[in-house]
């Protein structure tokens, strides 16, 4: 996600919270127990640049918005100086 590369992810515990707005996190949620959805959506990302590319763009954007050294540092100042 940071390099700007979508993923497929499975719901299984912990997951989901990457992809908390869908689509708009950067990436394609599947059933674990369901191979083949994963292997549907992987498809549809090999067979559609247009949508590799947007979800590229969305993935990049929820790190940097989220998960960057400068995000994560300002959630902890935040929780350090709260009283």
């Amino acid at each position: 996600m940071a390099c700007s590369l979508p993923i497929v992810a499975t719901d299984a515990q912990g997951l989901p919270d990457t992809l908390a707005d869908g689509q708009d996190s950067g990436g394609l949620m599947v059933r674990e127990d369901r191979p083949d959805e994963a292997a549907h959506a992987l498809k549809r990302l090999k067979d559609d640049l247009h949508l590799r590319e947007n979800l590229g763009r969305a993935a990049h954007k929820r790190i940097e918005e989220n998960f960057s050294l400068a995000a994560v540092a300002a959630a902890l100042d935040c929780l350090l100086t709260r009283r």
